[in-house]
């Protein structure tokens, strides 16, 4: 049934008794039309239209009193839909305000999270200000004990007794801990507040693979380990920095050594991999529990191996690593198991074909 035979039907009834219900009809279809979208203009022509249909034959005074009458229907209706139309209108208000007052809450929650994150900027500033004071005060007395206890192992100020070589000994190793703390912190402390920089460069991974043989090797010899470095020669060129490269591998390699038994093997291979090269360094060591690797890479974390006595470290290096190979745009993996060995894998990005 359409709106116009519904308005008919209505008016038809209200004119034939002033009852309550009808009104209430009127009202009731008042907001129907709002809703339907239907404009007053319309609602007037619909009602001139439905009065044409309405007692033709009836005398003219007659008809005329019907006509008036029949305007309280349409008066009935056209409130009906201004009340439908003021509450939409006063919803729309409200939602308009709940909004604003959503937007006033958003702005000032990020106006506190911009003073909460410049806090913590300013903090880690002073942190990584302090880290470095510090370690700068810290180092130069520290190179100090560490090069009189060289000198007095060495004898240059007479001979030492076994108990005082001893000593002396403990005391060198507990500086050059120290001091491996100490940098490690300095270089933590440079790379959370970006201030170590990537030198860029194409670089052949055959001459840092030999750096890190020449260097690894009188070690792994002591522990009669051995330490296989692949030939690179044929791979092509990363786009890396030379010392960052070369400390990334450093830490693995030691790592590799330090927990790795007389006898065991280290090895250090490279391949292309896509458009990056993955470089690898695995050994058949102790290995890694299950629960301690996923967090590994995080600052300050040591691997309990329950290997007696513990190993010594500053539970940084593996941390370091990590940031420095993102720094690269690669990332850096490991895949272990007890007693079987470890293997650290990273990525670096090669230099392309103009290098």
């Amino acid at each position: 049934m359409s709106s116009k035979v519904d308005y008919e039907e209505v008016l038809k009834e209200y004119l034939a008794a002033h009852r309550e219900v009808d009104l209430l009809r009127a009202y009731d279809l008042g907001k129907e039309f709002q809703q339907q979208h239907i404009s007053p203009d319309e609602l007037i022509g619909m009602h001139l239209d439905a009065l044409q249909r309405l007692s033709p034959d009836l005398p003219q005074e007659q008809r005329l009193a019907e006509v008036l009458s029949s305007f309280n229907v349409l008066i009935e209706t056209m409130i009906a839909y201004g009340i439908a139309y003021s509450d939409a209108y006063r919803l729309l208000q409200e939602t308009a305000r709940e909004a604003e007052d959503a937007k006033y809450e958003l702005e000032k929650t990020i106006v506190e999270l911009d003073l909460a994150n410049k806090q913590l900027q300013d903090m880690d500033r002073m942190k990584s200000q302090f880290f470095a004071s510090m370690s700068h005060e810290l180092r130069t007395p520290l190179n100090a004990i560490i090069g009189f206890a060289e000198d007095a192992l060495d004898g240059l100020a007479g001979e030492l007794s076994p108990p005082q070589h001893r000593y002396v000994e403990n005391i060198l190793n507990a500086g050059r801990h120290l001091l491996a703390l100490i940098n490690d912190i300095l270089d933590l402390a440079k790379l959370q507040a970006g201030k170590s920089r990537l030198y860029l460069a194409p670089l052949r991974l055959q001459g840092t693979f030999d750096e890190i043989r020449n260097i690894f090797q009188p070690l792994v010899l002591r522990k009669r380990q051995v330490f296989t470095v692949a030939d690179a020669d044929a791979l092509p060129p990363v786009l890396a920095d030379e010392t960052k490269l070369y400390q990334i591998l450093s830490n693995l390699v030691s790592n590799a050594h330090k927990f790795t038994p007389e006898g065991g093997h280290i090895s250090v291979r490279a391949a292309v991999d896509g458009d990056m090269m993955r470089i690898e360094v695995g050994d058949d060591g102790i290995g890694i529990p299950a629960a301690a690797l996923p967090h590994l890479f995080e600052e300050f974390h040591q691997v309990d191996t329950m290997r007696k006595p513990r190993q010594q470290g500053t539970g940084l290096g593996l941390a370091i690593t990590r940031r420095l190979v993102e720094m690269h745009g690669g990332q850096i993996s490991v895949a272990s198991e007890v007693e079987r060995g470890s293997t650290f894998a990273f990525t670096l990005p090669l230099a392309g074909e103009d290098a």
